[in-house]
């Protein structure tokens, strides 16, 4: 039913109200002046000064699928997480979709997290962590074979230094 966060010890609920969403968050990203929240097969966009609402949904190019992440890079691009389909961009401005990547290999196309840094782009996958080059737009693939404990990735996450961290399922 929206999102909940806790203020002075309780919880308020927020953005319960877009239809759209269909009281189903199942990801959360911001910057300074928006918060875009993904859905099943569509993008919230809020803005926080005027809390006017912007969708974004598969006429904009979107998948039938679950936006299960969200991450906006530095150059404003917002990239966008699913369930099977792989990783799709937003460009903000134009408000249009690309599809970004997906692959033969079903499990890479089930995103569990993004995160980056000013130069690279780290997508946690059921197949091990994508790491997108920003600055040469190469993209390279690590899992077990690179030294990693398991190939599916729950959560990706970059410390103060920019060192990515990984969470991953138990053997």
């Amino acid at each position: 039913n929206g999102i909940a966060f806790s203020s002075d010890e309780a919880f308020a609920f927020l953005y319960q109200d877009i239809k759209e969403l269909n009281g189903n968050v199942l990801s959360i990203e911001e910057n300074e002046k928006n918060i875009w929240l993904g859905g099943e097969s569509v993008i919230a966009k809020v803005d926080k000064s005027t809390n006017e609402i912007k969708i974004v949904d598969q006429r904009n190019g979107l998948p039938k699928d679950k936006i299960t992440a969200l991450f906006l890079d530095r150059n404003n691009k917002l990239w966008i997480g699913t369930e099977k389909s792989g990783v799709y961009q937003l460009n903000t401005q134009t408000n249009s979709i690309q599809k970004l990547f997906s692959s033969a290999n079903s499990l890479e196309n089930t995103v569990n997290s993004i995160s980056g840094s000013d130069e690279q782009v780290y997508v946690a996958t059921k197949n091990g962590v994508l790491v997108f080059d920003l600055l040469t737009g190469e993209k390279t693939l690590f899992g077990t074979s690179q030294g990693l404990p398991h190939n599916d990735i729950r959560f990706v996450y970059l410390d103060s230094y920019k060192n990515p961290w990984v969470a991953t399922k138990s053997n």
